[in-house]
This record gives structure tokens, C-alpha cells and sequence, in this order.
């Protein structure tokens, strides 16, 4: 079972659910190392490795724990000072890749500004 977390535990974060560009809206959990702890955040973009590449995702979850384990590659960077998506936004996204049964990576782009 993952224990998301709430921001009522008092321990950190160590795991982000990120939705990852190129994998047709699937998330995938990732490490957040230490030095990047306080900066990624949920709503946030992140690149991250995939197969042999790096890509971009959104952060739609913040975890102190994976099914998964300590098998799992590090966030390697943080995309801006602040989120890009906030937690409505993110909720709507969801609504929207449900009803129109289109992946979550496309709706969560398409909120993002063209520049």
C-alpha cells in the first residue's frame, strides 16, 4: 500500500508520483534526493530519466513510501521556483483525462501556457 502524503505527518516527502511526458500519461514514482527535498512539490515540473533519456512530469503526489521500494531513480531537477499546477488544477485534469478518456500528460500540457 502507498501512504501519500498530507502535509500533517511531520516527516518529509521522499518519493514523488510523477505523470511523465512521454509515457502517454502514466506516473511513475521517483526518489526526491536531498538536496532537491524542499523544492519539489506537488503541481510542480521535474525532469526526470526514462528508459536511456531525460523528460519532463508534473508532480501529482508527494509519497513517504513505494510499492516499488529503494529501486527507484532520483528526480534529477525542478522546473521553475513554484508549481505550475495547483491542486484544482490538478483535480480538473484528472476529470478532464477521465471523461474524454485521453492521458493525463496531454490535458496536464494543454493548462500550461504556449510560451
Amino acid at each position: 500500500m502507498t501512504r501519500v502524503h498530507t502535509g500533517q505527518d511531520e516527516r518529509p516527502a521522499r518519493i514523488a508520483r510523477v505523470v511523465v511526458e512521454i509515457a502517454g500519461g502514466r506516473e511513475f514514482d521517483y526518489r526526491i534526493p536531498e538536496q532537491l527535498g524542499g523544492k519539489v512539490r506537488r503541481g510542480c515540473r521535474v525532469v526526470v530519466p526514462f528508459n536511456r533519456t531525460e523528460t519532463t512530469g508534473y508532480v501529482t503526489a508527494l509519497l513517504h513510501e513505494s510499492a516499488y521500494g529503494e529501486r527507484l531513480k532520483e528526480i534529477h531537477s525542478v522546473v521553475g521556483e513554484h508549481p505550475m499546477l495547483y491542486s484544482g488544477m490538478l483535480e480538473l485534469a484528472d476529470w478532464i483525462a477521465e471523461y474524454y478518456v485521453c492521458g493525463r500528460d496531454a490535458v496536464l500540457r494543454s493548462m500550461m501556457p504556449a510560451a
